[in-house]
Parts: structure tokens; C-alpha cells; sequence
């Protein structure tokens, strides 16, 4: 099956169309010929190149990006535009500058790629690193107060408030409310942040409350065991003086969750540690593309320097010379004020105009005529 262009339209919407009826699916046709027929040096060079530049942008617009500089690849039916565009010139030199433009852009691309992710390899690798340094602080503090930890679950409940110790949980949730009631708690700044120290203390830690903003709705309580990284945990105001019995069982759980503490801080550290390492393997691996992308460019360059020498001596060309002024040999003034027309009858190359207005035929026949000027 064979689909035949004679002429090429002027949007590229008209090409998938013609082809689409034999590209389409259902064709049970095994191998298709798609045939265009371009004039050398004719109007067909500039049709084609509008249409080249149309599929561009058209492909360009379908895949949801306008910078060009991250565009992957130019659509299939703007190649074959270029191509018929480079044919139709009659310079072999456009179809191959074609072709290697392209390869050149498609390695330049892989090569802004390569040093993109050079970059973000080494943000990768500070960034893990900055996440083990961390991880490694909070091991060393939670692998010291470990030893101070004393188990306060069941009846061995025991928590501090406001010098008073308390070991029914019921009772600690009333204190803590009344210490909420009683201090400014209920009137902290929305912007401003507030440290009110030590409240209590659990399980021979020092129970902290602080208060900070909350982008202008009502401040957020913060509680946290004092030198316990990760043992804070954040609420709203009004959840922390309506605590309760949760409350005071969420502080107690931030104690007894050390060990556990403990073991998240160690796997992050090794989790940071491997990410940095990886990382830093990564890096600096040598583009493998360098030659291909030397090569191409050469190319490209030794094609363009060919065309703008054909380009140079075009417009070095001697111009043609003009053509004589001046009648036509035999062609006087007096020829033509004595012309006269046919006026309907069939011409005779054998007439021969008369300066006296009278044509003499074949036969020897005379007719006169009026005169007529010019």
C-alpha cells in the first residue's frame, strides 16, 4: 500500500492526516510506502520549512514545556519536514546539517543533564551528610541519659508538678490543668514565641513546656524532656488544657520510648551515612558522551563553514548583464503607426503593410482601408 503528496499543505496536522490513513490501526496491509514528491529549487523548499517550524513548536506545546532548551527531541513529522526542506533546495549540505544539528543538540542536552545531576549529587551528599551529623549528635545524647531512665509503667507510676509528686495519673492530669489554669498559658502571644521552663518532672527528666506561633491562628504548646532529643511532641493550646488523663499518658510515654528513640536515631544515622557514600561514588564519574558531542560538533562546525562559503560566493557572483535598450531590429516608428489589425479575418503571412493604407494580399488583390491612428 502506497499513500503519494504532491503538494505539501501549509499545517502539519494536514500531513498526519494524509499518513494517518494508512498509519492507522486496522491496516492489514504488511509494509506501506509513504512517497512525497518536492521540485528542486522551487516555492516546495519554503513550504516545507514553514511546516518544519510549525511541528516544532506544535511538539514542543504538546509536551507541556516551552523552554527549548530542555526539549528531548523534534517530533517525527518535523524531521521528515526538514529533510523534504534540504532535498527540495537541491543542497545536499542542508540535509546532513540537518541531521548533525540534531545529534549535536541531542548530546548537549545529555551533557546539561549530566552536570545537573553533578550538582544535585553533591546537594544529595551535604545534605545526608548534615542528616548524619545529626543522627550521630542525637545517639550520643540519647545513649547517655539512657542509664537515668526509670520505669514508671502500671503501679509504678510517679511524675513531679509544682513540687508536689503524684502517683495516680488522674490526679497529675488535675495539677497539670491547674498549672495551665493558673499561669498565662491561656494568654500567650499568637507571635511571639514563650519558654516556660520546667514544669515537672518524669522519670528523672525535667518535663518543658514552650509555647510558639502558628501563623495567626492560636499558639501551639510544645512539651519535650529536657536533654532528650526527639522527645518533644506538639499540640494546640486548647488540647493541651483540655488534656487530661492523655496528656499526662503521653508525657509518660516520651520517657519509656527512649530505648526506641534510641534505635530510629541509630538506623538514620546508618541510613545518612549510606546515602552520603553513595553519593559521593557518584560524583565525578566522567561524561560518557564527551567524544560522540567533540565529533558532532566538529561536524557541525566543517558543515557550516561549507555552507557560508557557498552562501559567499553567491553573493560574490558577477550580476548578469542587461540586456540591450532599444527597438527591435527592423522595427521603426513608421512600422507601427502603419500596422493595422486583422479585425477578424484570418492572418496571411504573405500581407505586407502599406504606408498608403492599402494591404496587398497573395493574389494581387488590394483593399483599401481608412486610416487609423495610433
Amino acid at each position: 500500500m502506497r499513500s503519494t503528496t504532491w503538494t505539501c499543505p501549509w499545517r502539519p496536522s494536514d500531513i498526519a492526516q494524509r499518513e494517518g490513513r494508512i498509519l492507522r490501526q486496522g491496516n492489514q496491509n504488511p509494509e506501506i510506502g509513504i512517497v512525497r514528491f518536492v521540485t528542486e529549487r522551487s516555492f516546495d523548499s519554503y513550504m516545507w520549512q514553514s511546516v518544519e517550524r510549525k511541528a516544532t513548536f506544535i511538539a514542543q506545546l504538546m509536551r507541556g514545556s516551552l523552554d527549548s532548551r530542555e526539549i528531548e527531541e523534534i517530533d517525527s513529522s518535523a524531521l521528515s519536514a526538514a529533510e523534504a526542506k534540504a532535498i527540495s533546495s537541491g543542497n545536499p549540505l542542508l540535509l546532513e546539517h540537518s541531521t548533525v544539528h540534531t545529534e549535536v543538540q541531542r548530546l548537549r542536552r545529555l551533557e546539561r543533564a549530566y552536570h545537573r545531576n553533578e550538582s544535585m549529587l553533591a546537594h544529595a551528599r551535604d545534605r545526608s551528610n548534615d542528616h548524619a551529623r545529626r543522627a550521630a549528635s542525637d545517639v550520643e545524647a540519647l545513649e547517655a541519659v539512657l542509664p537515668r531512665l526509670t520505669d514508671t509503667s502500671g503501679e509504678k507510676f510517679r511524675i513531679e508538678l509544682r513540687g508536689h509528686t503524684y502517683t495516680s495519673r488522674t490526679d497529675a492530669a488535675h495539677a497539670l490543668a491547674s498549672w495551665a489554669h493558673d499561669s498565662d498559658l491561656k494568654w500567650a502571644p499568637r507571635y511571639a514565641t514563650r519558654d516556660y521552663g520546667a514544669i515537672g518532672q518524669i522519670s528523672g527528666f525535667d518535663v518543658t513546656v514552650s509555647t510558639s506561633p502558628a501563623l495567626g491562628a492560636e499558639p501551639m504548646v510544645t512539651v519535650r524532656l529536657d536533654a532528650v532529643p526527639r522527645s518533644g511532641f506538639t499540640m494546640t493550646r486548647q488540647s493541651f488544657l483540655d488534656g487530661g488523663v492523655g496528656l499526662i499518658q503521653r508525657i509518660e510515654n516520651r520517657a519509656s520510648g527512649i530505648p526506641a528513640l534510641l534505635e530510629q536515631a541509630r538506623d538514620d544515622l546508618t541510613n545518612a551515612e549510606q546515602e552520603r557514600d553513595d553519593a559521593q561514588q557518584r560524583i565525578g564519574q566522567p561524561f560518557r558522551h564527551t567524544r560522540a558531542l567533540a565529533d558532532a560538533e566538529n561536524d557541525l562546525t566543517r558543515i557550516e563553514t561549507q555552507l557560508a562559503a557557498m552562501q559567499e560566493d553567491i553573493d560574490h557572483a558577477a550580476p548578469p548583464e542587461p540586456a540591450p535598450q532599444g527597438p527591435p531590429s527592423g522595427l521603426t516608428v513608421e512600422t507601427v503607426r502603419a500596422h493595422r489589425a486583422a479585425l477578424g479575418v484570418r492572418a496571411d503571412p504573405a500581407r505586407t503593410p502599406s504606408t498608403t493604407g492599402t494591404f496587398t494580399t497573395t493574389g494581387g488583390e488590394s483593399r483599401d482601408l481608412s486610416p487609423r491612428g495610433l
